[in-house]
């Protein structure tokens, strides 16, 4: 995964050096380029420290730094204004428009961590211009996942996939870096906490309060706030920068990439800023969005890009929850329409609404559906019981569907609504599968086995079901491996036994292998009779009464499609109210 984004990143800077032989002239008497940049110009820059209020901030132009990138120029300027001397580069300040002689020479957009001087980088006008223009490279409908469906896929795989996405900065913090962008969000703690293990300090997940009134008559001007809201309504979380220039609907902004994806189409918003924290590693705006007004149409190295008045798809999602130290509530919000961000937007809306009251307590039990809605009306449902798990295991779930929906080598499956219900106590309810014990191990085909299985429950004594199943009338005399589970211990049994019902071939194989993984409940105690083979599995489809004698030449290496023995169990299950962990393994003797 990295290599391919290593790989991406090179393309990008080599087409970048080309696209700067072909910038569109630009008008001379409103800007100014690189070459004309001399040290003893007046200069200043336009950004909102507090409210809406554009101020003017005087700068010392430094040096004009040529190819500090591949095909990327960049002007060093120097903060004169004592707030600049206070808090040194801002996070939030990307975009702020730098203008030298009466013209705009280009953004803020570069700075140091633990900086001690208000010293930034700016990007010039000419290469923030060329953004959206077919004149720099795009990545649209590029899959960042790259997930082979090929083999069988589960959500902890996908989750680490996902991790993956998101840039990072160099850890060396000498280094001349793009701002981070500071992600501010009404949200607890715990979601922030979340998303930083996720996002790296490209980005700055930041607590943010949400804005009673939107701020009435803002509008996107030179030096205003821009925001990028990721989630909006009951929760919020948005990307917070500042606006560079507007031609009449058009808006460039940042100086720098949100995530430098090409083609886009994000929500953008105006915004205030409530306060400048001054901080020693990276100060930062701690700002809110206010009112949608456009979408982005363009993320790329040099700027974001986007119209007014074109707006964005974005997906409802509800979930309603019931929780033991809470009332009944619902909330509603609406996630960004993006492969890239919807994912995890969805997992922190999801824990959002669980850990609004505080973070669960050591011992509590998770009952919760899902209903995902998508494009052509087909509905992926299921239903859960978790205990113990903290409110993250539910999120990365989500996170994981949405994602293998959304960004896969297929087919993109768009998603309309998002429908979740959590009913939440503090009362344990896991169970540990300790022993199992069969009244007797030898039995004959179409007898009913009689077994006793031992629950350990933390702090409680141990539960004792009586259970029984029924052996198949004709099970030919033998061993055979008999195994009580819970949900984990059965899916990798049939993962094993079955692999072709967890791989894709195309959309729709996505979508049954998400049913597949997602039907099974952790409330039930699942028991297994392995039987043996018969027949065989060509890709996906199953034979599984195929007569040995024609199996065999199917299975000629010769052939490219993949055979496998097709594997046959017999099962049943029982369901608790408990959430069932573990698994045991016993054999069993069917005599003549």
């Amino acid at each position: 995964m990295r290599n391919n984004r290593v790989l991406t990143a090179i393309l990008l800077l080599s087409l970048a050096i080309a696209a700067t032989q072909s910038f569109a002239k630009i008008d001379s008497s409103k800007y100014i380029t690189v070459d004309e940049i001399k040290t003893d110009m007046q200069a200043y820059c336009l950004t909102v420290y507090e409210g809406t209020k554009i101020e003017k901030f005087p700068l010392k132009i430094i040096t004009t730094v040529k190819n500090h990138r591949p095909g990327q120029d960049a002007i060093l300027v120097m903060g004169t204004d004592p707030r600049f001397e206070h808090t040194g580069p801002v996070a939030g300040c990307s975009g702020s428009p730098v203008f030298i002689d009466g013209r705009l020479a280009g953004a803020l957009a570069f700075g140091w961590n633990y900086s001690k001087d208000p010293l930034y980088g700016v990007t010039p006008i000419e290469e923030m211009l060329a953004v959206g223009s077919g004149q720099t490279s795009t990545t649209q409908n590029k899959t960042y996942l790259d997930i082979d469906f090929s083999k069988p896929v589960d959500f902890k795989m996908v989750a680490e996939k996902y991790k993956d996405f998101f840039p990072r900065h160099s850890e060396n913090n000498n280094m001349f870096k793009s701002l981070s962008v500071p992600l501010a969000a009404s949200m607890p703690q715990q979601c922030l906490d979340f998303m930083n293990e996720y996002l790296g300090d490209q980005f700055m997940a930041v607590a943010a309060g949400q804005s009673a009134e939107p701020s009435k008559n803002i509008k996107l001007e030179r030096g205003s706030i821009i925001a990028i809201p990721l989630v909006s309504g009951d929760f919020s979380m948005s990307a917070i920068g500042t606006v560079t220039e507007v031609v009449d609907n058009k808006v460039y902004g940042f100086g720098h990439a949100f995530d430098g994806i090409g083609k886009v189409d994000l929500p953008m918003a105006t915004g205030h800023v409530n306060h400048v924290v001054a901080n020693i590693i990276s100060s930062f705006k701690f700002g809110q969005a206010d009112k949608i007004v456009g979408s982005l149409k363009a993320d790329e190295s040099a700027a974001i890009y986007g119209i007014i008045g074109d707006m964005p798809n974005l997906i409802p999602i509800t979930i309603n929850i019931n929780r033991f130290n809470d009332k009944s509530m619902t909330y509603n919000c609406k996630l960004v329409d993006d492969k890239n961000w919807t994912p995890m937007m969805a997992a922190v809306s999801t824990m959002a609404t669980i850990g609004k009251k505080g973070a669960l307590p050591h011992r509590h039990t998770i009952k919760y559906s899902v209903n995902i809605t998508l494009e052509d009306n087909q509905t992926i449902q299921f239903s859960e019981t978790l205990s113990d798990t903290g409110e993250r295991a539910p999120a990365i779930e989500l996170m994981s569907i949405i994602a293998a929906l959304m960004d896969n080598t297929f087919k993109p499956i768009a998603i309309k609504s998002i429908a979740l219900d959590f009913d939440i106590n503090d009362q344990t309810s896991a169970a540990i599968i300790k022993n199992v014990s069969l009244f007797d191990n030898a039995v004959k085909a179409g007898q009913t086995i009689s077994l006793a299985v031992e629950l350990k429950r933390p702090l409680a004594e141990p539960i004792v079901k009586q259970l029984k199943f029924d052996i198949p009338k004709d099970l030919k005399p033998g061993q055979y491996r008999f195994s009580i589970a819970g949900k984990q211990g059965y899916l990798n049994f049939v993962k094993s036994a079955t692999p072709q019902k967890f791989t894709a071939k195309d959309e729709k194989g996505i979508i049954k292998l998400i049913k597949n993984i997602t039907q099974p409940s952790s409330n039930n105690i699942y028991m297994f009779l392995e039987t043996g083979s018969a027949g065989v599995t060509v890709d996906n489809h199953e034979l599984k009464d195929l007569p040995l004698s024609k199996a065999i030449p199917l299975a000629s290496p010769k052939r490219t499609t993949a055979i496998r023995p097709y594997k046959k169990w017999s099962e049943k299950r029982i369901e608790t109210d408990l959430f069932i962990i573990g698994s045991k393994t016993i054999n069993i003797t069917i005599e003549k």
